[in-house]
């Protein structure tokens, strides 16, 4: 499984809890700008990868992920993509 290191406590508890049942979780860190990159993401896949799971917008900066990008990669995969988007509503703003 593979998420971001910026998670919200609800994803990343539910990380570690899988953690010591067994599961192996890579951690991907942000740049400095806060953004997870695709990139990162996809170089931290590996063929056994079963899960992707990112936050939509960070409760505390804001900064709004690229997740149509992780998706897209992960769909291209097959890999069950999942998006914590409960702070997005207040983050993102339709045009």
């Amino acid at each position: 499984m593979v998420t971001s290191a910026i998670e919200h406590d609800a994803v990343r508890q539910s990380c570690d809890a899988l953690e010591r049942e067994g599961f192996e979780v890579t951690r991907v860190a942000p740049e400095p700008n806060g953004r997870v990159s695709a990139d990162a993401v996809a170089a931290a896949l590996r063929p056994d990868t079963v899960l992707v799971t990112v936050i939509a917008a960070n409760n505390e900066t804001g900064v709004i992920q690229p997740t149509a990008e992780i998706g897209a990669l992960c769909a291209a995969r097959g890999i069950a993509f999942h998006v914590d988007a409960v702070q997005a509503a207040a983050k993102i703003r339709s045009t």
